[in-house]
């Protein structure tokens, strides 16, 4: 009995180690997804504006990756109009996906001449600094974006 009870104690100390880091490394995992998904629609957007001289507009207002994401539209999915399947597969979502008031979603918002993309209340482990790539300076700590230029990326 008292050896069971060190074997259970030994394996209790083990897991309570692994556990929180297992956790760490899934936030690490979604944060880079989310990157690299904010990245990849970059890239989809400059080779839309290379081909149709505009980016895909949202009539003023910012565009949700999820439906239901609080105060901003979803456009059908279509959230980058125009862009799927021609200049990237899917539209990606974030990985969490969909919280209330529009967190863990990724928005888009362009007037067709700019636009600003932005991973919403999502990141796990940190915030890029200032002079980071994808540091926005509006939302330092709610947000990661990339974006075409001014006005777009101090303004919106």
């Amino acid at each position: 009995l008292v050896e069971i009870l060190v074997v259970l104690t030994i394996i209790g100390v083990i897991a309570s180690i692994i556990i929180p880091s297992i956790n760490q490394a899934r936030a690490n995992s979604r944060d880079a997804k989310r990157i690299t998904d904010i990245a990849s629609l970059q890239l989809a957007l400059e080779v839309y504006f290379n081909i149709n001289n505009v980016f895909p507009t949202t009539p003023g207002t910012w565009y949700a990756s999820e439906p239901g994401a609080g105060p901003f539209s979803n456009n059908s999915g279509n959230w980058v109009p125009g862009l799927a399947p021609v200049f990237i597969p899917n539209l990606p979502q974030d990985p969490v996906g969909g919280l209330t008031n529009g967190c863990n979603s990724y928005l888009y918002l362009s007037d067709g001449d700019a636009y600003k993309l932005i991973s919403h209340c999502a990141m796990e482990t940190g915030y890029p600094d200032p002079g980071d790539d994808f540091y926005d300076p509006l939302r330092p700590t709610w947000a990661v974006m990339v974006c075409s230029g001014e006005p777009a990326c101090s303004n919106w």
